[in-house]
């Protein structure tokens, strides 16, 4: 699923509203929910970086992470294919993945849990 952060929320270097993509099943258009950012997918569009928040519940697979290379190479070339029609001469490129590192364990490293109430 392909989404943005709303405009309050914040703004891409590009003054678009920053670009998320949500792994998982298909969610409803116009859907609002919070999703723990694990990667960034790093785009260069039209000699901009675009990058695009990766989001998941967990880090992405090996066969995830080969489909959003996939995409992203036709897409890219999708839009060179544009950009020379239009006579741009900017580069547009997929970049590759960045992983950001998972949540450090609780202390401890025991789940937390609530306290029952004595």
């Amino acid at each position: 699923t392909v989404g943005e952060l709303p405009v309050e929320l914040l703004m891409a270097p590009d003054g678009d509203p920053q670009d998320a993509l949500v792994l998982g099943g298909r969610l409803p258009l116009g859907d609002r929910r919070r999703h723990r950012v694990v990667g960034t997918v790093r785009f260069l569009d039209a000699g901009s970086q675009d990058d695009k928040w990766l989001c998941a519940d967990r880090p992405p697979s090996r066969v995830q992470l080969a489909a959003l290379a996939t995409f992203f190479h036709v897409y890219a070339a999708a839009k060179r294919s544009w950009q020379r029609l239009r006579r741009q001469a900017a580069t547009t490129r997929y970049q590759g993945v960045q992983l950001h590192p998972p949540d450090p364990p609780p202390p401890g490293g025991q789940e937390l849990r609530p306290r029952e109430r004595p």
